[in-house]
């Protein structure tokens, strides 16, 4: 069943790749993907396979691992920390422990050079399906949290009130600084349409 949702999964976001291209055509696209705490299968590791897949069909995508800092400026440098996010709460868009265990690797980090102007910026994360930008959980340090494109029934953390969606950032050319986020979000309309859908979970 793995293989079937990998099969499934590589021909989706093929699709998904070429709606982008084709709505962007001057665009240079470019899409890294992290290990999530679900992309497991009796302990084997099934996000490698993913990308191996999607790089058949020329999807310009990366395998990052569990962690990866990317640099979103058009010139110079503004440093972001991602990874996929791990942990629960009822209340937080970041899991307790997790903001914890990343303002430790920020800290560890400037022992290996990510300090001053190549400082880590922002966290993004996402995981708890819930979309939230710009909390400052330590001075100068911002966590993103994407909402994702779907909602889900599991243990009904979908189909309640956590806002789904994407979150856009924009380096002005010349600059090493972002513009505030853009938020990327579904109609309210697309989001009934989804939590009506009988099929909501098999298509999950």
């Amino acid at each position: 069943r793995a293989r079937q949702q990998i099969a499934a999964a590589v021909y989706r976001f093929w699709e998904f790749d070429k709606k982008v291209a084709h709505e962007f055509p001057d665009m240079d696209r470019q899409w890294y993907a992290t290990l999530g705490n679900h992309d497991l299968s009796e302990g084997e590791e099934l996000m490698s396979y993913l990308v191996w897949g999607l790089r058949q069909f020329d999807v310009p995508i990366t395998y990052v691992g569990q962690r990866y800092i990317l640099n979103i400026a058009d010139e110079g440098i503004h440093n972001v920390l991602l990874q996929h996010g791990y942990g629960n709460s009822t209340y937080y868009a970041s899991p307790p422990k997790l903001i914890y265990e990343m303002l430790k690797a920020v800290v560890a980090l400037t022992n290996r050079g990510y300090y001053e102007d190549k400082r880590i910026r922002r966290v993004w994360h996402g995981h708890t399906h819930n979309r939230l930008m710009g909390m400052e959980y330590a001075e100068g340090l911002y966590f993103d949290v994407t909402g994702g494109t779907h909602r889900n029934d599991r243990a009904n953390i979908g189909l309640n009130d956590r806002p789904t969606g994407w979150i856009s950032y924009i380096s002005p050319p010349g600059t090493s600084e972002i513009i505030t986020p853009i938020e990327v979000t579904p109609s309210a309309n697309a989001l009934r349409q989804d939590m009506d859908d009988p099929n909501l979970e098999e298509k999950n």
